[in-house]
């Protein structure tokens, strides 16, 4: 118990109390990890650099709760352990198929497995994004547009609204995901959906390998690698597969890594990991 002790609070954890209402907070039990979104709260976010008062959705542990039966409003005792990680951890996005009599605006969506498991309305689980970009597009991919969820459906428990409108009502079977990571260099753009959700990394091919420690890559993917991104490289057939490195130093086409990598990597192998325009962390498995 020491021991777990001490690793919980030894990167500096940070510790929040919050008051939530009681339909909120009644069904969270401690050990749950819950999102903390408290951009309109004023709580300085001490992992910005410039200690700003934005406070990014993050992910933290329940680890007390207090409660009385008078339907007052519940305590929580947060705490954030994951300071010394330089990775993010998610959950598979929520998706859905497009029912028929949808229109530009108004997607009436299939029950999916979950929901009709649970026996609840296919919107419930899209509840938490609204505001947040989707994406629309068939299986082949040969229709594919981003809008906006702007409401659940009030007269359709199965059904989205969304803005702005689709240049086509989407066809039976259509998808509706997350849209992609945001190709903005701004971490606030989509800031929920990236905290709840995996996306798929960024990945790019060496150019030349130099030494254990430095490669090239193509001039055109120098935007999407950057100092303090995380790589991970190996061969097509993964015969070499090194471990994690920190990208060091970046010079022209040069990239530096500060550990060796095991071997000199070669033309065609793959760079893995990596970060995103906006500074976010690579997503991993558990």
């Amino acid at each position: 118990m020491s021991r777990r002790f001490l690793d919980r609070y030894k990167f500096g954890a940070e510790s929040i109390e919050v008051e939530v209402n009681y339909g909120t907070g009644f069904s969270i039990e401690l050990g749950d990890t819950v999102i903390l979104a408290g951009e309109n709260l004023q709580i300085t976010d001490i992992k910005d650099g410039n200690a700003t008062r934005t406070f990014k959705p993050r992910l933290f542990e329940v680890q007390n709760k207090s409660l009385n039966l008078k339907g007052s409003a519940i305590k929580l005792s947060l705490v954030d352990t994951a300071f010394s990680l330089n990775r993010r951890y998610g959950i598979i996005s929520p998706s859905s198929r497009v029912s028929t009599g949808s229109t530009t605006t108004n997607l009436k969506l299939k029950k999916s497995y979950g929901t009709k498991i649970r026996r609840t309305s296919e919107n419930f689980k899209w509840s938490s994004l609204i505001g947040y970009k989707l994406k629309v597009f068939s299986d082949d991919y040969s229709f594919l547009e981003e809008t906006t969820l702007t409401a659940l459906d009030p007269a359709n428990e199965n059904g989205i609204i969304v803005s702005p409108a689709l240049s086509v009502a989407p066809s039976e079977n259509y998808i509706v995901s997350i849209a992609d990571y945001s190709t903005s260099t701004d971490s606030n753009v989509e800031a929920l959906p990236k905290t709840l959700y995996v996306y798929f990394n960024n990945s790019m091919v060496v150019t030349v390998g130099n030494s254990s420690t430095s490669f090239d890559v193509a001039t055109g993917d120098l935007p999407d690698i950057s100092v303090g991104h995380l790589v991970r490289i190996h061969s097509a057939d993964y015969a070499r597969y090194s471990g994690e490195a920190t990208v060091t130093a970046k010079s022209g086409n040069t990239i530096t890594v500060g550990a060796s990598l095991g071997f000199t990597p070669v033309a065609g192998d793959r760079i893995e990991l990596l970060g995103f325009p906006d500074g976010g962390k690579p997503y991993v498995w558990l």
